[in-house]
């Protein structure tokens, strides 16, 4: 048996079956009770932060709330515990840089409603901007942004000029066919 057993008050299983008192036999390990010490608390897990069952908070504060810093000294056994609450948790500062626009949104417009071949090329940029600017590369973040966005309206301009072109070459057809068709019928 090892010494933590013996300080747990844990005794080695019974050769034979111990009887319990209740009337059944018992196997195993048997819990020995043992003394209170002085100037030890009952076992037992008290809730965290929280006044036991019955009792009020201290002043100042709230159920929840942990209590100031309390520390206790156990001894047992040539062994010191010390016991305590957490100290309160350090200030953390966050610094944010502020990322340039990728345009990722309008180059995505593009290329559902205007060319999507230009606009996935203003996607492929706007997403290196993302990269560039993740690990930290400003400069390049902005200027790959700049370029989806250039991108972006290189498309739209492309598309409106194609839309333009589309519906001058309709209207001139539709007019010979027109002026095909006033020749045939003699007017």
């Amino acid at each position: 048996m090892d010494q933590k057993q013996q300080e747990a008050g844990m005794t080695a299983p019974p050769a034979q079956p111990a009887n319990n008192p209740y009337g059944g036999q018992t196997y195993g390990y048997e819990q020995q009770p043992q003394p209170q010490q002085a100037g030890v608390p009952p076992p037992g897990p008290p809730a965290y932060g929280a006044p036991q069952y019955g009792q009020q908070p201290p002043p100042g504060q709230y159920y929840g709330q942990p209590a100031p810093m309390q520390q206790q000294q156990m001894q047992s056994n040539n062994t010191v515990v010390v016991t305590g609450q957490p100290a309160a948790p350090a200030n953390v500062i966050i610094h944010t840089q502020i990322y340039p626009q990728n345009y990722l949104v309008f180059a995505i417009f593009v290329t559902l409603c205007c060319n999507l071949a230009l606009g996935i090329v203003a996607i492929v940029f706007s997403m290196l901007s993302s990269s560039d600017a993740d690990a930290g590369d400003l400069e390049g973040a902005r200027t790959k942004g700049r370029i989806s966005m250039w991108i972006s309206i290189a498309g739209i301009v492309s598309a409106v000029i194609i839309i333009i072109i589309v519906i001058v070459v309709m209207v001139t057809r539709v007019n010979k066919v027109i002026d095909a068709s006033n020749i045939n019928y003699g007017k």
